[in-house]
């Protein structure tokens, strides 16, 4: 069996990614003479469209939340996460009493209280 041809895997590409419109006559001609390509429009157009409704969706939800009204204290706390952030990375490290503190809720929660110290 003949490898399907790249060029019409990007033709395809750029026919779902809306460079090309369907209404286009060069697609016609191509859909025509390209069983592979109509096959392979017919299982990914449905893919794409529920990727473009998704992609609005999400649009307008950040679009909704860019109008909320912020949280009380929400701009302190930006502010510190991004000094946080802007730290040098070697600045940022965890000490061992969290490492240890964390080592031992995960235990308790997960094994019951622990019998014996983790250290």
């Amino acid at each position: 069996m003949k490898a399907h041809s790249t060029e019409h895997e990007l033709w395809l590409a750029d026919l779902l990614g809306g460079v090309r419109l369907a209404s286009d006559p060069e697609v016609a001609k191509r859909l025509a003479s390209c069983t592979r390509c109509r096959e392979l429009l017919a299982e990914l157009q449905p893919v794409a469209e529920r990727l473009e409704r998704a992609g609005k969706a999400r649009a307008a939800l950040l679009a909704e939340l860019e109008d909320a009204v912020p949280a009380p204290g929400e701009e302190q706390i930006a502010v510190a996460l991004e000094r946080i952030a802007a730290r040098e990375p070697h600045v940022r490290r965890i000490s061992r009493g969290w490492v240890v503190a964390a080592a031992w809720l995960a235990r308790a929660f997960l094994a019951g209280s622990p019998s014996e110290p983790l250290w």
